[in-house]
């Protein structure tokens, strides 16, 4: 791929997105916690035109390590929020930590506007089996 915004940690929370579309304005940012990163970025469509993506993978909960959802409902409402003040189009997407029934997952989508593929088109493994 010949775009790429990297972000190599050695918490097993670093990020690397690749694209074969021109990615502009990208930034690494840690919204809620020091070392958990999301990547933000305009890509540029063939036509030139641009889509805001958003590239997040919030830390789970965790019965060792983190047993509640804090800093995760916390991240995503910052994105949902960045969302709903965007004029252009956008995209969420990466590993939520989250399930498509939960409150949190309903209140990003009220939040932002936006759309949650998941709905309407069944049941889906998160991995092949």
């Amino acid at each position: 791929m010949p775009y790429s915004v990297k972000c190599p940690l050695d918490n097993l929370y670093g990020m690397h997105v690749f694209s074969r579309l021109l990615l502009e304005e990208d930034e690494i940012c840690y919204l809620v916690e020091k070392d958990v990163p999301s990547i933000h970025a305009s890509l540029v469509l063939r036509t030139g035109e641009k889509v805001r993506v958003h590239f997040i993978h919030p830390a789970p909960p965790s019965p060792s390590e983190n047993p509640e959802s804090a800093e995760r409902d916390a991240e995503l409402v910052i994105v949902a929020r960045s969302v709903a003040e965007s004029n252009q189009p956008v995209i969420v997407t990466g590993d939520l930590n989250d399930v498509a029934w939960s409150g949190t997952t309903r209140l990003f989508l009220k939040i932002s506007g936006l759309l949650d593929p998941r709905v309407g088109r069944g049941m889906y493994n998160a991995f092949h089996v």
